[in-house]
């Protein structure tokens, strides 16, 4: 073999192992996606259930305490 058949050899290795990171990055970056969208609805919902109990914790405030009603 002489020194132009190695080199090609070389070049389509690289060039296959750069296609193989790039598709490899792809999916890395679509299940980070996926992930980042799973963990604001867990967020969103654990607000409005925070905001939920919040207001619950109001109601039954002012039901034990109804002359504060008038403030």
């Amino acid at each position: 073999m002489n020194w132009d058949a190695i080199s090609a050899i070389g070049e389509t290795i690289g060039a296959v192992a750069v296609v193989i990171s790039l598709l490899y990055l792809a999916t890395q970056i679509r299940q980070n996606t996926s992930h980042i969208k799973s963990s604001i609805a867990a967020t969103e919902l654990a607000a409005f259930e925070r905001n939920i109990a919040s207001g619950n914790r109001m109601r039954e405030f002012f039901l034990l305490n109804p002359e504060l009603l008038e403030v």
